[in-house]
């Protein structure tokens, strides 16, 4: 009688075909996660950033609005690999209340701005976001 120890060959490639192809999965698995994880990345990194750039566009705007008395400003700046450009556009411009006892008009002091952001990151499709501010 002959015993053989060993494995047949069609048992050798059924077992290297059922490998393989969970190695084939497990990669496509890595590598989605691993574009998931990116994108997750740069997503929070863009949203961390966003209070951060309404401030400075806010006190960028009340800077130039005592400086020129313009109804539309924009502006543009890198943060946290971010490229913004904004559009400030005067939507009202009203003076204090006059006093009873005031014989003239009070100058016009007060603004309000309507802002359009737009975010550029990398090869990302660009966002938009709105926001008031206001001057004095």
């Amino acid at each position: 009688m002959n015993k053989s120890a060993g494995f047949t060959l069609v048992e050798v490639l059924i077992a290297a075909v059922i490998l393989f192809s969970a190695l084939a999965i497990t990669a496509d698995i890595y590598k989605a996660s691993s574009f998931t994880a990116n994108r997750v990345t740069q997503k929070a990194n863009y949203y961390q950033a966003t209070p951060g750039v309404i401030s400075t566009i806010k006190s960028e705007i009340r800077a130039l609005s005592k400086q020129q008395k313009l109804a539309e400003y924009s502006g543009e700046f890198i943060s946290a690999g971010v490229e913004y450009q904004w559009q400030a556009t005067r939507t009202s411009f009203k003076s204090r209340v006059k006093g009873v006892d005031e014989s003239f008009e009070p100058p016009l002091q007060f603004g309000l701005y309507t802002i359009t952001v737009l975010a550029r990151q990398g090869e990302r499709t660009p966002e938009t976001f709105s926001f008031k501010a206001a001057t004095w």
